[in-house]
């Protein structure tokens, strides 16, 4: 009878197998990142048409901000052309007209960077040089890293054909020479910087919880962990050597 019940007990609660050290090891690392938020997303710029325009914008947290920087190349040389943040990363049709407009969650009229009250995706310009290629340097206050209404993550950067003169409604700013979808970084859910981190920001919110420590993910800040020594030596016995005692 109590064979039968023991194999009953085995069909109705089937055993469960144990993580492996990896297995722990994974989770606490999942868990470390949780808890760090993202920080650095990046989109990458792709010919749209018969451009030959190529680049990428990488959004990093810094400060109460987000840093933008972004280098493309394949723009004609000695020109300016807007670019901006668009409201999805829809980017099947051929001109990229399925991005939509400019990212705009508040309702503001469009705007240079310069001016607080304008299109959250308002970048302004890249000027080309000599060589086609254009950099940029933007701090800016008013994007959030992640996804949600007021988040950049999912969404698209347009590098236009001409400048954005800052007109309305989006700068005449003209068609669409290149596109990405901005999407997360490799090393986006690395520890930030202290001179990076926003504890006030409740999009990407560092939580501090006593019960989670990682001793054994030192690969992602950079830390040697902490090894205890255990001096205890082994009690001598007559007679006996230490193989024998084990």
């Amino acid at each position: 009878m109590a064979g039968v019940l023991g194999i009953t007990a085995l069909g109705v609660f089937p055993l469960v197998a144990q993580d492996t050290p990896e297995d722990k090891t994974d989770r606490k690392r999942e868990m470390k990142r949780e808890h760090h938020g993202m920080f650095k997303l990046i989109a990458v710029i792709n010919p749209v048409g018969d451009s030959n325009v190529k680049g990428t914008v990488a959004f990093e947290k810094e400060g109460d901000g987000v840093r933008v920087t972004a280098k493309v190349g394949g723009l004609e040389p000695n020109t300016k052309h807007g670019i901006h943040v668009h409201e999805f990363g829809d980017l099947g049709s051929p001109d990229a007209e399925s991005a939509g407009g400019h990212f705009n969650p508040d309702g503001h009229d469009h705007a240079m960077p310069d001016n607080d009250t304008r299109h959250a995706g308002d970048f302004g310009n890249l000027t080309a040089d000599e060589e086609g290629v254009a950099t940029l340097s933007l701090l800016v206050k008013n994007l959030k890293l992640g996804p949600g209404p007021q988040g950049i993550l999912g969404r698209a950067v347009i590098v236009h054909e001409n400048e954005d003169d800052g007109g309305q409604p989006t700068g005449n700013a003209g068609g669409r020479i290149g596109a990405g979808v901005i999407g997360i970084s490799k090393d986006a859910m690395s520890k930030p910087d202290k001179n990076k981190a926003d504890d006030n920001d409740d999009t990407n919110p560092v939580v501090t919880d006593p019960e989670v420590t990682d001793p054994v993910d030192n690969d992602l800040d950079g830390t040697e962990p902490e090894t205890e020594l255990d001096d205890t030596e082994m009690p001598e016995q007559d007679g006996m050597t230490e193989e024998e005692i084990e």
